[in-house]
Protein backbone atom coordinates (compact mmCIF):
# COMPACT_ATOMS: atom_id res chain seq x y z
CA UNK A 1 0.00 0.00 0.00
CA UNK A 2 2.83 2.34 0.87
CA UNK A 3 4.51 1.63 -2.49
CA UNK A 4 1.28 2.47 -4.35
CA UNK A 5 0.98 5.81 -2.53
CA UNK A 6 4.57 6.72 -3.39
CA UNK A 7 3.95 5.85 -7.04
CA UNK A 8 0.84 8.08 -7.19
CA UNK A 9 2.78 10.94 -5.60
CA UNK A 10 5.64 10.60 -8.09
CA UNK A 11 3.22 10.54 -11.02
CA UNK A 12 1.48 13.70 -9.75
CA UNK A 13 4.80 15.53 -9.46
CA UNK A 14 5.71 14.51 -13.01
CA UNK A 15 2.36 15.69 -14.43
CA UNK A 16 2.68 19.01 -12.59
CA UNK A 17 6.17 19.53 -14.02
CA UNK A 18 4.97 18.86 -17.58
CA UNK A 19 2.05 21.30 -17.17
CA UNK A 20 4.40 23.93 -15.77
CA UNK A 21 6.74 23.47 -18.74
CA UNK A 22 3.86 23.89 -21.20
CA UNK A 23 2.71 27.04 -19.38
CA UNK A 24 6.22 28.47 -19.52
CA UNK A 25 6.33 27.92 -23.30
CA UNK A 26 3.43 30.41 -23.70
CA UNK A 27 5.29 33.18 -21.83
CA UNK A 28 8.20 35.41 -22.62
CA UNK A 29 10.33 36.99 -19.93
CA UNK A 30 11.62 40.47 -20.77
CA UNK A 31 14.42 41.98 -18.77
CA UNK A 32 14.67 45.77 -18.56
CA UNK A 33 17.81 47.81 -18.12
CA UNK A 34 17.40 47.97 -14.34
CA UNK A 35 17.35 44.17 -14.09
CA UNK A 36 13.64 43.84 -13.45
CA UNK A 37 11.72 41.35 -15.54
CA UNK A 38 8.22 41.21 -17.00
CA UNK A 39 6.39 38.12 -18.24
CA UNK A 40 4.51 38.63 -21.59
CA UNK A 41 2.15 36.13 -23.15
CA UNK A 42 1.75 35.44 -26.86
CA UNK A 43 -1.54 37.36 -26.78
CA UNK A 44 0.31 40.39 -25.43
CA UNK A 45 2.87 40.14 -28.24
CA UNK A 46 0.08 40.02 -30.84
CA UNK A 47 -1.48 43.17 -29.35
CA UNK A 48 1.86 44.98 -29.48
CA UNK A 49 2.36 43.96 -33.11
CA UNK A 50 -1.13 45.20 -33.99
CA UNK A 51 -0.44 48.51 -32.24
CA UNK A 52 2.82 48.97 -34.12
CA UNK A 53 1.14 48.12 -37.43
CA UNK A 54 -1.67 50.61 -36.72
CA UNK A 55 0.81 53.34 -35.79
CA UNK A 56 2.84 52.76 -38.98
CA UNK A 57 -0.36 52.89 -41.01
CA UNK A 58 -1.34 56.22 -39.40
CA UNK A 59 2.12 57.66 -40.03
CA UNK A 60 1.94 56.66 -43.71
CA UNK A 61 -1.58 58.09 -43.97
CA UNK A 62 -0.66 61.53 -42.61
CA UNK A 63 2.54 61.63 -44.65
CA UNK A 64 0.24 61.23 -47.66
CA UNK A 65 -2.06 63.98 -46.38
CA UNK A 66 0.84 66.46 -46.28
CA UNK A 67 2.61 65.22 -49.40
CA UNK A 68 0.83 67.32 -52.09
CA UNK A 69 3.39 70.14 -52.10
CA UNK A 70 3.98 70.89 -55.79
CA UNK A 71 1.38 72.77 -57.80
CA UNK A 72 0.39 73.32 -61.42
CA UNK A 73 -2.18 76.11 -61.86
CA UNK A 74 -4.24 77.02 -64.92
CA UNK A 75 -5.82 80.46 -64.50
CA UNK A 76 -8.20 82.88 -66.18
CA UNK A 77 -6.96 86.49 -65.89
CA UNK A 78 -8.62 89.88 -65.67
CA UNK A 79 -5.96 92.60 -66.01
CA UNK A 80 -5.79 96.39 -65.88
CA UNK A 81 -2.89 98.65 -66.91
CA UNK A 82 -3.07 102.18 -65.51
CA UNK A 83 -0.50 104.85 -66.50
CA UNK A 84 1.48 106.12 -63.50
CA UNK A 85 1.88 109.48 -65.20
CA UNK A 86 0.34 111.31 -68.13
CA UNK A 87 1.33 109.74 -71.43
CA UNK A 88 0.35 111.90 -74.44
CA UNK A 89 -1.59 110.15 -77.17
CA UNK A 90 1.03 111.50 -79.57
CA UNK A 91 1.48 113.40 -82.80
CA UNK A 92 -1.33 115.90 -83.43
CA UNK A 93 -3.39 114.75 -80.45
CA UNK A 94 -1.44 116.28 -77.57
CA UNK A 95 -4.63 117.33 -75.80
CA UNK A 96 -5.30 113.71 -74.81
CA UNK A 97 -3.51 111.12 -72.69
CA UNK A 98 -3.24 107.35 -72.68
CA UNK A 99 -6.03 105.99 -70.45
CA UNK A 100 -6.45 102.88 -68.33
CA UNK A 101 -6.59 99.63 -70.32
CA UNK A 102 -8.70 96.63 -69.32
CA UNK A 103 -8.21 93.19 -70.83
CA UNK A 104 -11.12 91.35 -72.38
CA UNK A 105 -9.45 87.96 -71.76
CA UNK A 106 -6.27 86.47 -70.35
CA UNK A 107 -4.74 83.11 -69.39
CA UNK A 108 -1.94 81.97 -67.06
CA UNK A 109 0.06 78.82 -66.34
CA UNK A 110 2.00 78.53 -63.07
CA UNK A 111 4.37 75.88 -61.70
CA UNK A 112 5.78 75.91 -58.18
CA UNK A 113 6.50 74.12 -54.92
CA UNK A 114 5.73 74.57 -51.19
CA UNK A 115 8.81 73.94 -49.04
CA UNK A 116 7.68 73.00 -45.52
CA UNK A 117 9.64 74.58 -42.68
CA UNK A 118 8.68 72.06 -39.99
CA UNK A 119 6.43 69.14 -39.15
CA UNK A 120 2.70 69.98 -38.92
CA UNK A 121 1.82 71.74 -35.65
CA UNK A 122 -0.85 69.73 -33.80
CA UNK A 123 -1.28 67.85 -37.07
CA UNK A 124 -3.23 70.73 -38.65
CA UNK A 125 -0.93 73.72 -39.34
CA UNK A 126 2.21 74.15 -41.39
CA UNK A 127 4.34 77.14 -42.46
CA UNK A 128 6.04 77.04 -45.87
CA UNK A 129 8.20 78.98 -48.27
CA UNK A 130 6.76 78.91 -51.80
CA UNK A 131 8.71 79.22 -55.01
CA UNK A 132 6.80 79.77 -58.24
CA UNK A 133 9.45 79.21 -60.89
CA UNK A 134 7.16 79.50 -63.93
CA UNK A 135 4.43 82.14 -64.22
CA UNK A 136 3.41 82.53 -67.87
CA UNK A 137 0.67 84.99 -68.83
CA UNK A 138 -1.00 86.33 -71.94
CA UNK A 139 -3.52 89.18 -71.82
CA UNK A 140 -5.47 90.62 -74.72
CA UNK A 141 -6.68 94.22 -75.01
CA UNK A 142 -9.17 95.18 -77.71
CA UNK A 143 -8.71 98.04 -80.15
CA UNK A 144 -10.82 101.11 -79.52
CA UNK A 145 -14.51 100.50 -80.12
CA UNK A 146 -16.55 103.48 -79.09
CA UNK A 147 -15.57 104.31 -75.52
CA UNK A 148 -14.76 100.76 -74.38
CA UNK A 149 -11.12 101.59 -73.61
CA UNK A 150 -11.24 105.37 -73.44
CA UNK A 151 -13.03 108.41 -74.81
CA UNK A 152 -10.32 109.95 -76.99
CA UNK A 153 -12.50 111.13 -79.82
CA UNK A 154 -10.07 109.60 -82.32
CA UNK A 155 -11.40 107.54 -85.19
CA UNK A 156 -10.00 104.14 -86.12
CA UNK A 157 -8.35 105.72 -89.16
CA UNK A 158 -6.56 108.22 -86.89
CA UNK A 159 -5.25 105.35 -84.78
CA UNK A 160 -2.41 104.93 -87.23
CA UNK A 161 -0.92 107.95 -85.47
CA UNK A 162 -1.82 106.69 -82.00
CA UNK A 163 -0.55 103.12 -81.46
CA UNK A 164 -2.06 102.92 -77.96
CA UNK A 165 -5.59 102.71 -79.33
CA UNK A 166 -4.83 99.57 -81.36
CA UNK A 167 -5.28 95.93 -80.41
CA UNK A 168 -2.68 94.80 -77.85
CA UNK A 169 -1.21 91.49 -76.64
CA UNK A 170 0.79 91.42 -73.42
CA UNK A 171 3.08 88.37 -72.99
CA UNK A 172 4.42 88.06 -69.47
CA UNK A 173 6.87 85.75 -67.67
CA UNK A 174 7.69 85.90 -63.98
CA UNK A 175 9.01 84.12 -60.91
CA UNK A 176 7.87 84.60 -57.31
CA UNK A 177 8.92 83.72 -53.76
CA UNK A 178 7.13 84.10 -50.45
CA UNK A 179 5.60 82.56 -47.32
CA UNK A 180 2.43 80.51 -47.10
CA UNK A 181 0.34 78.78 -44.45
CA UNK A 182 -1.33 75.41 -45.00
CA UNK A 183 -4.18 74.30 -42.73
CA UNK A 184 -5.73 70.82 -42.68
CA UNK A 185 -8.58 71.47 -40.20
CA UNK A 186 -10.12 67.99 -40.20
CA UNK A 187 -7.13 65.78 -39.42
CA UNK A 188 -8.55 64.92 -35.99
CA UNK A 189 -11.89 63.70 -37.31
CA UNK A 190 -12.71 60.03 -37.82
CA UNK A 191 -13.20 60.45 -41.56
CA UNK A 192 -9.87 59.65 -43.20
CA UNK A 193 -11.03 61.30 -46.45
CA UNK A 194 -11.71 64.64 -44.76
CA UNK A 195 -8.08 64.66 -43.61
CA UNK A 196 -7.08 65.49 -47.20
CA UNK A 197 -9.07 68.76 -47.27
CA UNK A 198 -6.51 71.59 -47.03
CA UNK A 199 -6.63 75.38 -47.12
CA UNK A 200 -3.63 77.40 -48.29
CA UNK A 201 -3.05 81.17 -48.02
CA UNK A 202 0.06 82.93 -49.37
CA UNK A 203 1.87 86.17 -50.13
CA UNK A 204 4.50 86.25 -52.89
CA UNK A 205 6.92 88.83 -54.23
CA UNK A 206 7.92 88.37 -57.87
CA UNK A 207 9.82 89.83 -60.77
CA UNK A 208 8.15 89.92 -64.18
CA UNK A 209 9.25 90.51 -67.76
CA UNK A 210 6.68 91.66 -70.29
CA UNK A 211 6.50 92.09 -74.04
CA UNK A 212 3.58 94.17 -75.30
CA UNK A 213 2.75 93.83 -78.98
CA UNK A 214 0.51 96.57 -80.35
CA UNK A 215 -1.05 95.25 -83.54
CA UNK A 216 -1.50 97.56 -86.54
CA UNK A 217 -3.98 96.01 -88.95
CA UNK A 218 -4.56 99.19 -90.98
CA UNK A 219 -3.62 99.04 -94.68
CA UNK A 220 -2.10 102.24 -96.01
CA UNK A 221 -1.53 103.54 -99.49
CA UNK A 222 2.18 104.14 -99.95
CA UNK A 223 1.27 107.38 -101.77
CA UNK A 224 -0.20 108.81 -98.53
CA UNK A 225 3.32 109.83 -97.50
CA UNK A 226 2.90 108.19 -94.07
CA UNK A 227 6.01 107.67 -91.98
CA UNK A 228 7.37 104.17 -92.61
CA UNK A 229 7.29 103.12 -88.97
CA UNK A 230 3.55 103.90 -88.75
CA UNK A 231 3.02 101.30 -91.51
CA UNK A 232 4.62 98.56 -89.41
CA UNK A 233 2.49 95.51 -88.68
CA UNK A 234 3.07 95.96 -84.95
CA UNK A 235 4.72 98.11 -82.30
CA UNK A 236 6.74 96.36 -79.58
CA UNK A 237 7.33 97.51 -76.01
CA UNK A 238 9.46 95.69 -73.45
CA UNK A 239 8.57 95.98 -69.77
CA UNK A 240 9.75 94.69 -66.41
CA UNK A 241 9.07 95.27 -62.75
CA UNK A 242 8.40 93.98 -59.23
CA UNK A 243 5.01 92.50 -58.37
CA UNK A 244 3.35 91.19 -55.23
CA UNK A 245 0.61 88.59 -55.01
CA UNK A 246 -1.90 87.57 -52.39
CA UNK A 247 -4.01 84.47 -52.81
CA UNK A 248 -5.63 81.40 -51.35
CA UNK A 249 -6.70 77.95 -52.49
CA UNK A 250 -8.81 75.04 -51.30
CA UNK A 251 -7.78 71.54 -52.33
CA UNK A 252 -8.68 67.92 -51.73
CA UNK A 253 -5.86 65.51 -52.51
CA UNK A 254 -4.55 66.50 -55.95
CA UNK A 255 -7.34 68.82 -57.14
CA UNK A 256 -8.42 72.27 -56.01
CA UNK A 257 -9.46 75.83 -56.87
CA UNK A 258 -7.97 79.20 -55.96
CA UNK A 259 -8.07 82.97 -56.34
CA UNK A 260 -5.19 85.46 -56.56
CA UNK A 261 -4.69 89.21 -56.77
CA UNK A 262 -1.42 90.49 -58.25
CA UNK A 263 -0.28 94.09 -58.43
CA UNK A 264 2.95 95.78 -59.42
CA UNK A 265 4.72 98.47 -61.40
CA UNK A 266 5.88 97.76 -64.95
CA UNK A 267 8.18 100.08 -66.89
CA UNK A 268 7.92 99.77 -70.68
CA UNK A 269 10.33 100.97 -73.37
CA UNK A 270 9.96 100.84 -77.14
CA UNK A 271 12.28 98.29 -78.72
CA UNK A 272 11.71 98.89 -82.43
CA UNK A 273 14.12 100.33 -84.91
CA UNK A 274 15.19 103.93 -84.24
CA UNK A 275 12.72 104.22 -81.37
CA UNK A 276 14.65 101.79 -79.16
CA UNK A 277 14.94 103.30 -75.70
CA UNK A 278 13.52 106.61 -76.90
CA UNK A 279 10.13 106.34 -75.22
CA UNK A 280 9.44 105.10 -71.70
CA UNK A 281 6.04 104.29 -70.23
CA UNK A 282 5.23 103.49 -66.61
CA UNK A 283 2.12 101.49 -65.73
CA UNK A 284 0.54 100.11 -62.58
CA UNK A 285 -0.46 96.52 -63.27
CA UNK A 286 -3.40 94.93 -61.46
CA UNK A 287 -4.38 91.33 -62.23
CA UNK A 288 -6.93 89.08 -60.61
CA UNK A 289 -7.17 85.43 -61.54
CA UNK A 290 -9.26 82.38 -60.75
CA UNK A 291 -7.42 79.10 -61.16
CA UNK A 292 -7.68 75.34 -61.16
CA UNK A 293 -4.80 73.79 -59.22
CA UNK A 294 -3.36 70.31 -59.62
CA UNK A 295 -1.18 69.30 -56.69
CA UNK A 296 1.30 66.44 -56.67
Amino acid sequence: MKKISLSILALSVALFSVAQDNSDNNRVTLTSEDGSSKVMTIADIVKVQEAISSRNSNVAHFEKVWSYNSYFNIAYNSSTLTPKEDIPLGFDYNDGFVPEFKSDWGMSILLGHNYGLHKPIAGILKFNIDWTFIDLNINHYNAEKGDKLYDSGATIDECRYIPWCMEKYDYNYGMALGPSITVAPFTHTRSSQLHFLRFNIYYHIGYHLSLMRIVNEEKYDVNQNIDEKTQSSSVLNFGHGITNSFGFSLSWKSIGIGYEIRSGKLNYSTIQDADYGKHHYKFNDHTSRVYLTIRY
